[in-house]
């Protein structure tokens, strides 16, 4: 079986390495650790952790951004909903590699962005975001 480094598992899962840590410490997704205490993670077992991540997403709004000749693709999920919090994630692709995520949280009860407060409620301002930082060049 082929084994995934920490920062390559995370990549490509989608998430931080800091949440791969925290996963492991929680016994949710376990790792093996070498002679020196790093962590390496079976490719089999990653692909059918991105696949139930992947499946847990519904997927909202699928748009196209060109940018000094490149085509990006922004996706925006809606992630899962916990009593009156509903949680996005907006992931912006370059010729089909994912490149960047974003995620926020909207409290419904209180109608507030709870990551960025005084922001306008609605996912489209975290379109509007992923665009501006393709038209700023963050990802050439």
């Amino acid at each position: 079986m082929e084994k995934l480094k920490i920062g390559e598992a995370a990549k490509l899962l989608g998430i931080n390495e800091q949440t791969l840590r925290n996963w492991d410490k929680l016994g949710k997704f376990q790792s093996e650790k070498t002679r020196s205490g790093h962590r390496l993670y079976d490719r089999k077992n990653v692909e059918e952790m991105k696949n139930k991540i992947t499946r847990a997403l519904k997927e909202i709004k699928t748009l196209k951004c060109s940018h000094n000749s490149k085509n990006y693709q922004i996706k925006l999920y809606e992630e899962h909903r916990l009593n009156q919090v509903l949680h996005y994630r907006v992931y912006v692709f370059l010729d089909g590699d994912r490149i960047k995520m974003r995620s926020y949280s909207v409290d419904f009860e209180n109608n507030t962005n709870i990551l960025s407060q005084g922001s306008k409620l609605g996912y489209e301002w975290l379109i509007e975001a992923a665009k501006s930082d393709i038209k700023s060049g963050l990802f050439e």
